[in-house]
This record gives structure tokens, C-alpha cells and sequence, in this order.
């Protein structure tokens, strides 16, 4: 439903449809799993805001996202829509050969690769997605971009005319190539052949007669594209680059509305980020530091001691005004000294917007609210890629499902809070009612709270209602999965969320207990029972997966699947079960690690199954495999391991 909206050209319906969608998601998925509390759910609950006052917090307000736009003058408009043309046109324009190498293979070279075609329809999709969004984060960053292919997709007709043509998808060709770098090459390609499956040498003759014309047509293309944009860029101003310092120079650092005088700017690509840095250096704009996967170790200390407000006094500098960085600043830092952010491009994943602004919408910040900029995307690239409408839909899922208390990226974005995930926001006040209750009963009655807390398990008693009589509730529990349940006179059982529970199990300190009714017992079992069965169906995951780190499990699952393959002998079978074991066992620490790097190279770039089965075999084969069998010869079988549930406390109604 999801895709089916994004393809939808009224956006106010296809927002109404994602709306309704992750409703449902919150309440059938979500709610049962996760607790959740906004900032606003924290000031509207009088004992927390006490709390939060208390300890001398303040949270910022979220102002309302302000969009910026760049206007496209007469020659760089014909230019661009040109350039899309040529760029998404799939007949006229350019067919990224460059990427679809595999798919035009003889048919008996190509069945080494599985699914040829549809992987390479995929990249040639995501070559030309990226290409679009690179023109809309910088021309700057689209022409270096344009450069890269023009030098990739030269490198492959020169191969052809070499009469060698290297496919390693995990290896820079295309730069060995252009460097007269081959026999370096050859000697790397040999050197990972056993693990990367996907490197292959071929002769121009292994591919159909109408690639290499296919090469030649997109570099045509491409070469015109270069010189046309090289040409423009002598010439001309950026747009987007002079609104962005205009904005520095106005609202964007004025001490009125940036009363840190600080400011943190993100973009997806480096290119963008290091053209922004040389280009303020020219706009005489002091004070810049960037940063991107290269050397944000080198700079982590300047960024933590002018940006983190939680740096100590001895730390703190103010050398930085303006911080220009990728997404490798996007989780996990404190920057909220600025309060301030600008998109100048916007992420194909809209999680990162929200994870974006988190860097300085943070408590600790001393900014009473918290601004956001957002370039949006020109209307030519809206109309190609959607960036806009996509971002938009992704985040009113989040904002449906997850609860938030702001706008991130547009004005049409609905937002608002769900507490604790409860239906309605009465349910919401009764849990955090009942939290409340029982903070207030542990400080009035401390030794009853002990004493309560020393109950051991199986705690029961029998109760007199009216309303559930002749029924049972129990609180059920393993090391891996805790249920509450409610059988009825007629021994149905129903699951029960935990405030349903807590309802059913409150009572009046006067209350007196009654002996346990006949029912009790029938009722336990059958809830146990319920239990036993909704886990039977992931035993073999706790048997097998979780027992294990994330590696055992991945190098597991890659022998799992090629056994299941069903193209293995009885003796290759048996050592994929000695494999399987040695695994589990954790006997040979590269064991894993060389499977992993087979599964990796697998999932970069498929090759047929018979081709990954005799990799995976070879790899098993390195390893004295025979010390996993028992003394009948017989792989020895992995232990099992599963936990019937403990009943932690149970009532039943006579």
C-alpha cells in the first residue's frame, strides 16, 4: 500500500491513505511491544513535569520547518531539463551500459551470475536516481559525478579494445584502467578470486554485439554532458550556492533568531560538503570546519568542544561558527550548542532528517527553540524523482506510527503524541496513572513493597467477582517471552495486554482472599498450553539463532541455504553438517569470517547457486572438519534449547 501511495498523484490522499495505514500499524504492531513517551507527554503528566522542573530541565519548541528555494535562470534551466532528459530517457538518453555488463554476457558466461538482468536493471535505477539527486544536492557535486562516469565507462570501451574485459564489482576498474594500472589489477583479481565470486575476466567476444555499441552510445552522451556543464560552470554562479550565503549573511546566523551564532549544515555527499567549504572561503565567511567520513576521527574533539553543550569548562572553545558535515555527524553526537540546522539536500532515507535535527534538538541545549531550514528540491527534480512527496510520506508514517511532537521537513506533515501507545489518551493517563500509583504505594508503604517483592513465583489466590466469575488470569513467563492471559468460564483463552491485566488483577487492600476454586487448575493448564503452542513455531529460531552471535548466525544461515539448495551430495552434505557444527562449537575462529565474506560478496553481487555452493564447499574443506563426529561417525547434533513458562502470579474468579 505503501509503494502503491508513492506512485499516487494526489498527495492529500495518498498522505490520508499513509495516515490510516500506520494507524493501524501502531495499534496492532507497535503498541504491544513498545512504550514510548514524547516530550510532550512528559510536560503534560503533572509528576513528571515536577521531575523535569526539579532537576532543572527545559525542552526547546520546535518551530515550523522553513523551506528555501533557488530559481533557475533561462540558459541553466535549458541546460538542466536538457540534462534530465538525457539522464532519465530511457530510450533517447543514456542507457548506463557502463553497469549492466553481466546482463550482456553470451547466455553460458551470464548463468554464472544469478538474476543477471533484474540486478543489473537495478543498478542501471539507482546509478541514474543517483545522478539526479547529486544535480539537485550541487552542480558542483553532479559534474564531479558526471566526471567519474565519463572515466568509468571509458575505461570499459578501452578494455574491449585491450581484448580483456575485467568484471570486479568490488574493486576500482575503471581507475586501475585509466591509470595503465592492468597487471596490478590482474594480480588483486587473482589474489580475491576464491572468496569474490563476482570477479571474472572476459574477452570482447563473451558479450552480445550490442553492448560495446551501447558503450560507445552513453559515452557520446556523456562526454557532451561534461563539456556542457564544465562550460557553464566557467561561466556562471551557482543559484542554490548564492541563496545559501545570502541566507548565512541574513536570518541564518543573525544573533536575533541564532542566538548561539551557530549554525550545522548537512549534506549527503562530500563533494557537496567540500565545494561549500572552498566556495564560503571565497565569500570571506571565517570560522567553517567540515567533516565527512575521512577525518571525522581527527576532528571529533574540535566538534565535541565547540558544538556538544555537555563539554566541561575546560573543553570548551568557540572557534566554529558554522559546522558542515555528512551523515557521519547525523547519530550519536551532541552538536546542541547551535540550534540551528540546514538540509542543503534531502536523504533518500527520511529517517535521517529526524536524526538530523536530534543533533540539536537534545536536552541540555540553552536555546529556547530550535530552527530548521530546508532546501526542497527543485521542480524539475520533483518531477522526476519525488523527492519531496516521498520524504514527506515516509515521515507522516513515522509521525502516525511513532508519535512526534513536531513538523521535520513540511508544513503538511500531521503530527501528535500517543503517550504509551495506548488507543486513546484516557488509557494513556490510566497506565501512567497506574505507574503512578505504584510509585506513591512504594513510598507510603515500603515494607509491604518488600515484602511483595519477595513473593517467590506461582503465586495464586482465588478471588470473589462477579463480572469475570468461573475465570482464571495468569502472568506467564520463560527467559524469553512473558504473556498475560485470561481464560474464561468456557476455557477460552484470550491474550491480555498489561493493562488489561492490571485491571483484571487490582483489588481492595480489604479484599479477602477465597480458597482456590476447581477450575484453577484446568484454566493454568490451558493458558500454559495457548503459551506453548504461540512459541512452538519459533522453537527452531531459539534452537538455532539466538543461542548464537550475529556472525555464527549469519555464517549458519549462508550453510542452511545452500543445503536447502538441494544440488549437494551425500558426502557434501555431511560436510556442510560438520560446518554447521563447528560453527556452533565455535572451534575455528576464521571459519565464520571467511563464510561471512563469501555471503557479503553474494549479496554485492549474486552468482548462480552451483557456483556459490562449490565456493562454500572449498572454503569448508580448508578446516579439519572430522573432529565434529561422535564415535559412531555421526555428526554430533547441536543441544536444543527451549523453557516451558513459569506462572508468576494467577487468580481465579469463583
Amino acid at each position: 500500500m505503501f509503494n502503491k501511495m508513492r506512485d499516487e498523484p494526489n498527495r492529500a490522499h495518498a498522505l490520508k491513505v499513509i495516515k490510516r495505514l500506520y494507524e493501524e500499524i501502531r495499534h496492532k504492531i507497535i503498541e504491544p511491544l513498545t512504550v514510548r513517551r514524547t516530550r510532550t507527554d512528559l510536560i503534560d503528566n503533572e509528576e513528571y513535569l515536577k521531575d523535569i522542573q526539579s532537576q532543572g530541565m527545559t525542552f526547546p519548541k520546535m518551530t515550523a520547518p522553513q523551506p528555501i528555494y533557488y530559481k533557475l535562470d533561462p540558459e541553466l534551466n535549458e541546460l538542466f531539463e536538457d540534462t534530465m532528459k538525457q539522464l532519465r530517457d530511457k530510450h533517447l538518453g543514456l542507457k548506463y551500459y557502463r553497469y549492466q555488463a553481466i546482463k550482456f554476457l553470451m547466455e553460458q558466461f551470464k548463468k554464472r551470475y544469478d538474476r543477471a538482468d533484474s540486478i543489473s536493471d537495478r543498478l542501471t535505477n539507482i546509478m541514474r536516481t543517483q545522478l539526479v539527486k547529486r544535480l539537485d544536492s550541487s552542480f558542483f557535486a553532479f559534474i564531479e559525478s558526471l566526471k567519474r562516469f565519463r572515466v568509468a565507462n571509458q575505461a570499459m570501451v578501452t578494455m574491449f579494445a585491450q581484448g580483456r574485459v575485467h568484471i570486479a564489482p568490488n574493486l576500482h576498474v575503471s581507475e586501475y584502467i585509466a591509470n595503465g594500472q592492468e597487471e596490478e589489477l590482474i594480480k588483486l583479481m587473482d589474489d580475491l578470486k576464491e572468496t569474490d565470486l563476482s570477479i571474472q575476466t572476459f574477452v570482447p567476444d563473451d558479450f552480445g554485439h550490442n553492448f560495446l555499441p551501447g558503450l560507445k552510445h552513453d559515452q557520446e552522451i556523456i562526454d557532451t554532458l561534461c563539456e556542457r556543464w564544465l562550460a557553464w560552470q566557467a561561466r556562471n554562479e551557482d543559484p542554490k550556492l548564492v541563496e545559501f550565503v545570502s541566507q548565512l549573511k541574513g536570518a541564518m546566523l543573525h544573533p536575533a533568531k541564532n542566538t548561539t551564532n551557530k549554525l550545522v549544515v548537512f549534506s549527503e555527499y562530500k563533494d557537496t560538503t567540500d565545494y561549500l567549504k572552498r566556495e564560503l572561503d571565497k565569500a570571506g565567511i571565517p570560522r567553517v570546519l567540515t567533516v565527512d567520513s575521512r577525518n571525522v576521527a581527527e576532528k571529533a574533539e574540535e566538534v565535541r568542544s565547540n558544538f556538544d553543550a555537555r563539554a566541561s569548562a575546560k573543553e570548551w572553545k568557540d572557534d566554529v561558527d558554522v559546522l558542515i558535515t555528512t551523515e557521519v555527524l547525523a547519530e550519536g553526537v551532541n552538536l546542541h550548542r547551535s540550534h540551528t540546522i540546514l538540509n542543503y539536500d534531502v536523504p533518500w532515507n527520511s529517517t535521517r532528517l529526524m536524526q538530523r535535527i536530534g543533533r540539536v534538538n537534545r536536552i541540555g541545549t540553552t536555546a529556547k527553540e530550535i530552527h530548521v531550514y530546508n532546501f526542497y528540491p527543485t521542480e524539475q527534480t520533483e518531477n522526476q524523482i519525488e523527492l519531496y512527496k516521498k520524504a514527506l510520506l515516509k515521515l507522516q508514517g513515522f509521525h502516525t506510527a511513532l508519535g512526534e511532537d513536531s513538523q521535520i521537513y513540511s508544513s503538511e506533515e500531521e503530527f501528535g503524541n500517543f503517550g504509551l501507545f495506548d488507543k486513546v489518551k484516557e488509557d494513556r493517563d490510566e497506565r501512567v496513572g497506574l505507574l503512578m500509583d505504584l510509585r506513591a504505594f512504594r513510598k507510603a508503604h515500603p515494607d509491604w513493597f518488600k515484602q511483595i517483592e519477595r513473593y517467590p513465583d506461582r503465586a495464586r489466590v482465588g478471588r470473589m467477582e462477579r463480572i469475570a466469575a468461573k475465570s482464571s488470569v495468569a502472568f506467564l513467563k520463560n527467559p524469553r517471552r512473558f504473556a498475560f492471559y485470561h481464560v474464561t468460564a468456557d476455557n477460552a483463552v484470550q491474550e491480555l495486554t498489561f493493562l488489561e491485566c492490571a485491571k483484571l488483577l487490582s483489588a481492595e487492600p480489604s479484599e479477602v482472599g477465597v480458597p482456590l476454586p476447581a477450575h484453577h487448575h484446568p484454566q493454568l493448564l490451558s493458558a500454559i498450553a495457548h503459551y506453548t503452542e504461540t512459541q512452538r513455531a519459533d522453537r527452531d529460531a531459539v534452537n538455532h539463532a539466538e543461542r548464537y552471535g550475529p556472525n555464527e548466525r549469519k555464517a549458519l544461515s549462508l550453510l542452511s541455504a545452500i543445503h536447502d539448495l538441494r544440488l549437494l551430495n551425500k558426502e557434501e552434505e555431511d560436510l556442510i553438517a560438520r560446518g554447521k557444527q563447528a560453527l556452533v562449537d565455535g572451534k575455528f575462529q576464521h571459519l565464520q569470517r571467511d563464510l561471512n565474506k563469501l555471503r557479503r560478496n553474494q549479496d554485492k553481487e549474486p552468482v548462480s547457486p552451483a557456483l556459490l555452493s562449490s565456493a562454500a564447499l572449498r572454503i569448508l574443506q580448508k578446516y579439519p572438519l572430522d573432529a565434529n563426529r561422535n564415535g559412531n561417525g555421526q555428526v554430533k547434533a547441536a543441544a536444543t534449547y527451549y523453557e516451558e513458562p513459569t506462572i508468576i502470579i494467577s487468580e481465579t474468579f469463583a
